[in-house]
């Protein structure tokens, strides 16, 4: 007998015939840094798509930053945004809420949904943060959701550099102030 589904390769849009049904999962997610000097405001933009669609009141939380001296706050500043075509980031209208919960000892961002997304659209937020004072290697930088129906593995955030001074799909400075920094 012929099956009704079957999957080839293990990857997300491999799913084959008419009743294959995909797990929920994280389908990708990067994030990439605006400053890799010492002690400078580094604007993060994360970007992601999920297999199924997250509803309002779902948190996300992104892992992995520890060594800022930004201290802690439930108000740290996010522009919502979607991608230029050169592959930058351009602040307009998404899900996210205005404010995330920033904190330091763990080195944890939380954002939490104001509404709906949609499964297999690519959402992307902003934030910013302090650098370390002194040069550090990186860690591992995870990005998890909860307070869902069905369970989301935490997904491994592909991380890019911060782009150089010539490269067009510079990370643009929100020019949100960030707590702890120099105005």
């Amino acid at each position: 007998p012929t099956p009704l589904f079957s999957k080839s390769g293990g990857g997300f849009g491999e799913w084959r015939g008419v009743l294959g049904v995909v797990p929920p999962q994280f389908m990708f997610g990067k994030v990439q840094q605006g400053s890799s000097a010492p002690g400078a405001a580094n604007a993060m933009v994360v970007s992601f798509a999920t297999s199924v669609p997250l509803s309002a009141g779902a948190t996300l939380e992104v892992t992995g930053l520890r060594g800022s001296p930004t201290p802690d706050t439930a108000a740290l500043l996010l522009a919502n945004g979607s991608a230029t075509p050169e592959g930058g980031f351009e602040p307009g209208d998404g899900p996210f809420g205005p404010a995330a919960t920033w904190t330091k000892e763990s080195g944890a961002l939380e954002v939490t949904l104001a509404s709906d997304t949609e499964a297999g659209t690519t959402y992307m937020f902003s934030f910013s943060i302090l650098n370390p004072p002194k040069p550090r290697p990186a860690e591992l930088v995870q990005l998890a959701a909860s307070g869902l129906e069905q369970p989301i593995s935490p997904i491994d955030l592909q991380c890019l550099p911060a782009p150089t001074p010539s490269d067009d799909s510079a990370i643009p400075d929100s020019g949100a102030p960030i707590p702890g920094g120099a105005s």
